[in-house]
C-alpha cells in the first residue's frame, strides 16, 4: 500500500505539471476537451477511490504545534 501511495503522488505531480504547462502553453482557460485536464481528474478519481491519508506522524516526534506553544 505505501508503494500504492508513492506511484500515485507521483503521477499526480506529473500530472498536474503536465496541466500548468499546458496552460501555459495555450492559454490559462481550460475546456474540459484538454487531454491533461482529462488526466488530471482521472488520476484524481483514482486518489479518492484508493482512499489515500497522510501519513501518520510518530506519537514520539513532536509535531510542530507543540513545539510552538
Amino acid at each position: 500500500m505505501v508503494i500504492e501511495r508513492s506511484n500515485l503522488v507521483s503521477i499526480m505531480q506529473l500530472v498536474i505539471k503536465e496541466v500548468i504547462d499546458s496552460s501555459l502553453k495555450f492559454g490559462r482557460q481550460l475546456d474540459s476537451d484538454h487531454i491533461p485536464l482529462q488526466h488530471f481528474f482521472i488520476v484524481l478519481e483514482h486518489i479518492l477511490r484508493h482512499g489515500l491519508r497522510p501519513k501518520k506522524v510518530n506519537s514520539e516526534v513532536p509535531s510542530c504545534r507543540r513545539l510552538a506553544s
